[in-house]
């Protein structure tokens, strides 16, 4: 068996691709809760040596995807207007609206959340992604070691500048 097993989310643009350069990939798609992503995104910082240059700031140079790769966005003509959780929405929303648009009536799919991969008992959504793909057959893997994998956070922080508390959060960011 030939199994590559790749995690970054700039592959859900090349969805079409992947299935046509294999035959019949298996694909888990991780879905993230769109509260616990923005608060996440919100407070990510794509370079650690410059730590004001904010994920969808101003001042975040990096070349980010906007409303305007898009010829029929409604976003396009407010972007440069809108404020950076609003366009951190926005991202979250068009990147999810096009991952289900591509995989909705693939077959070999399986779709998990991230909330239930990365809580306290996450044994039954890895065991059921370590069977989908047929791991523990194919390549002897330890179900119980695998899991002790995903409990160590990288990127896990203890003071969000955003509200954690989505309750909390003013009644415009929460629409």
């Amino acid at each position: 068996n030939s199994i590559i097993i790749e995690s970054n989310p700039t592959l859900g643009w090349l969805v079409p691709l992947l299935k046509d350069l294999f035959d019949n990939p298996k694909i888990i798609f991780v879905t993230r809760d769109p509260k616990t992503y923005v608060r996440s995104a919100f407070d990510k910082i794509p370079q650690e040596s410059k730590p004001d240059k904010l994920f969808y700031s101003k001042e975040d140079m990096q070349s980010r995807l906007t409303p305007y790769y898009f010829k029929n966005d409604s976003m396009r003509d407010n972007w440069e207007n809108m404020e950076r959780f609003e366009k951190i929405c926005w991202f979250w929303n068009r990147f999810n609206k096009h991952i289900y648009s591509e995989l909705k009536e693939y077959d070999n799919l399986l779709i998990v959340k991230f909330e239930d991969i990365f809580q306290n008992d996450n044994s039954n959504t890895i065991k059921k992604m370590i069977d989908f793909f047929e791991l523990r057959e194919n390549l002897n893997i330890d179900f119980y070691n695998s899991l002790k994998l995903f409990g160590k956070k990288i990127n896990e922080k203890n003071n969000y500048k955003y509200n954690k508390n989505f309750k909390k959060w003013i009644e415009k960011d929460q629409n």
